[in-house]
């Protein structure tokens, strides 16, 4: 998967900025994410399994400490990451500065998405993890559930150039 198009949006790469890479699982996101992370290495990549599965080790889905323990890491997350003293400055700095928020969203056609999730490789990676690879399941995941957008990103870009 090519990151070459995000490379090219306006700001990307500009010291503070924040690209959030958002797709259904199995669309790259963590492919995407990982990529931008290698070629930006003074970046900080926070993955959603690094909060997840430390949780999972502890606790099953189903337990009821489970969502709680969930909430805990992510709150030590943005401790450690946002709110650490150190680190304070630079979001301040950030806001200030008006250091855009780049928001990328990943997606493919649902028989492609089926393909992708499906595939051995994915599914063969982490044998104890459940991971969503039935076609009908897949299909009707797809059809009832819509992917989190923060608006039209190219406005905001466009906004940003102006200021």
């Amino acid at each position: 998967m090519s990151v070459d198009y995000i490379l090219e949006l306006p700001f990307v790469g500009d010291p503070g900025s924040v690209i959030w890479v958002n797709g259904f699982p199995g669309s790259g996101n963590l492919t995407v994410a990982r990529e931008l992370a290698r070629i930006y290495m003074s970046s900080i990549l926070i993955e959603n399994h690094k909060l997840i599965d430390p949780v999972e080790t502890n606790f099953p889905q189903n337990y009821p400490q489970y969502q709680i323990a969930r909430e805990r890491r992510r709150e030590w997350a943005f401790e450690h990451f946002v709110s650490e003293p150190t680190r304070v400055f630079e979001t301040v700095i950030s806001i200030d500065l008006r250091w855009p928020f780049i928001p990328v969203y990943l997606s493919c056609d649902v028989d492609d998405y089926i393909i992708r999730a499906t595939s051995t490789e994915r599914t063969k990676k982490k044998k104890k993890k459940k991971k969503l690879a039935r076609p009908d399941s897949i299909r009707a995941f797809r059809t009832r559930c819509k992917l989190f957008q923060f608006g039209d990103p190219l406005k905001r870009f466009t906004s940003m150039q102006q200021a």
